[in-house]
């Protein structure tokens, strides 16, 4: 990334006045306190003029529109607002560091080219840093790639799942991107227009595709291969701007996927061209070496669209099983290379193993993954603010002492995990977790592999848990078919 320098698109613009009164406007009132903001959602009906919102594809219907709020000293705010209304009026707490998240549902419409059959919403962002009280801002929004269907990997089943809501797996979809038994996926991440990667640590590369179910013809696409290890973990930044070679008359819009593969971080800029019907996807660069964090092994990593930042969990040394999360800024120029961690590497009592990290609008959030079944008071979830200091925890290790050894037994009551090994639909609202168990051992014969797919909100409330399967009981039929990343009895 010589020479290049990465700023975030959101946009604020002032407006000198409003007109209330339109037709198809939607107002939320507030008071005194409160700063007014508005949202020109015309581009989403058709109008070409309206420029407030950009990165719109063609070929959708919009469903749904949701706006969200968060900053510091205020409650979190969200609205849903009526499809087909032009124009949003809203109130909100003045104040500094107003994020605002503008969301949009859709459907496909018949006959239509869209190419990006898994994605279900697309997101734009922007940040206001000073609202005063009474006065009213307009908000600019570039739409990138949001929530999707609930896509999973199973590393040892060698295929992708997918499902629209973490109940309804008793008959997923199911899709390979590539011939069975060729593909190891651990990872996937959504690029800008809805385009899937998926790391594959069997060939060392990263596969990518317009669908789960890539189409017959065209074959696709060569992978983009590794050169050093399989990658383990990818992150995606779907909404930067590239200066190249400091020349303001040369930046572009892009999106770039960050994949770490041991110990090493690399970068690919994505060609952000669309695909055509009946043709591939375009061909990412060939990935780029950025500076290592100093770390043993990365597990898992995750970027906030805030931000720009990575965060990273895995093994501070190589060969000891001391767990680490870590702050990278990937902009600063090092040498060479780009990136650099941001303070010290944090490491806390609880920490085990850790799989993996996930940034979210109010935290960052840790599966702690616990392999001493007796171990089972150390909490599962960790929530960190941005900052990495530890602000709630859920959730332990489900497991009894039979006969004086401590096992782990099958549970979907809340909180109760196996061995949580990745987040998945990191854009959708809420945690959604793959908890594998690997082959229970009990007495002279192994018995099950229980896994289950696990959604929680945000607050890590009980009260939201959801599994699939519902219920699962020692020496039953696990009533899944996953195989994930705990594989076979050897």
């Amino acid at each position: 990334m010589e020479n290049k320098r990465f700023f975030s698109t959101g946009i604020i613009f002032t407006m000198v006045f409003c007109i209330l009164f339109l037709t198809q406007c939607e107002l939320f009132l507030g008071n005194d306190e409160n700063a007014n903001v508005g949202i020109d959602l015309s581009r989403f009906y058709g109008d070409a003029g309206s420029r407030a919102v950009t990165g719109v594809p063609s070929g959708i219907t919009i469903t749904g529109v949701k706006i969200s709020v968060f900053g510091p000293g205020m409650t979190p705010i969200q609205k849903w607002v009526s499809a087909g209304a032009r124009f949003v009026n809203m109130s909100v707490p003045a104040g500094q560091d107003r994020h605002f998240t503008l969301e949009v549902f859709f459907s496909k419409n018949p006959n239509s080219t869209f190419l990006y059959d898994d994605l279900r919403s697309y997101k734009g962002r922007t940040i206001a840093p000073d609202l005063r009280p009474g006065m009213y801002v307009g908000l600019k929004f570039q739409m990138v790639a949001g929530a999707t269907a609930l896509l999973v990997p199973d590393y040892y089943g060698h295929m992708m799942y997918s499902a629209e809501i973490v109940e309804d797996f008793v008959e997923p979809n199911t899709g390979t991107l590539g011939v069975a038994s060729t593909i190891y996926p651990n990872d996937l991440e959504i690029a800008t227009d809805g385009r899937i990667f998926v790391s594959n640590t069997n060939v060392e590369a990263i596969n990518y595709h317009n669908s789960l179910n890539p189409p017959a013809s065209p074959p696709p696409p060569a992978p983009i291969p590794m050169t050093s290890a399989p990658p383990t973990a990818l992150a995606m930044d779907r909404d930067c701007y590239i200066n190249i070679n400091n020349d303001p008359g040369n930046i572009i819009e892009t999106n770039i996927l960050y994949i770490s593969s041991g110990n090493q971080l690399y970068y690919s800029i994505l060609d952000d061209s669309t695909s055509l019907p009946g043709q591939p996807p375009p061909a990412p660069q060939f990935p780029v070496q950025m500076t290592a964090p100093g770390m043993g092994a990365i597990s898992g990593m995750s970027l906030d669209p805030w931000t720009h930042m990575l965060y990273l969990v895995g093994q501070r040394t190589v060969g000891l099983r001391e767990y680490v999360i870590v702050k990278y800024d990937p902009f600063i120029p090092n040498g060479q290379t780009y990136g650099a961690i941001v303070g010290q590497p944090v490491q806390i009592p609880e920490f085990r193993t850790l799989q993996d990290v996930l940034a979210k609008d109010d935290g960052v959030y840790v599966l702690n993954q616990i392999d001493d079944p007796a171990d089972n008071t150390t909490p599962i979830i960790l929530k960190f603010d941005k900052n990495l200091n530890l602000i709630q925890s859920f959730g332990t290790i489900s497991s009894l002492n039979q006969g004086g050894q401590w096992q782990i037994v099958p549970s979907t009551v809340p909180g109760k995990f196996y061995h949580p090994k990745r987040f998945f639909a990191q854009e959708n609202e809420g945690l959604y977790i793959i908890d594998d168990s690997d082959y229970l051992y009990h007495g002279p014969n192994f018995t099950f592999d229980y896994d289950k797919l696990v959604f929680i909100n945000t607050q890590l409330d009980p009260a939201s848990w959801k599994t699939f399967p519902n219920g699962q009981t020692d020496g039953a039929d696990p009533g899944e078919p996953f195989i994930f990343f705990d594989g076979p009895p050897r």
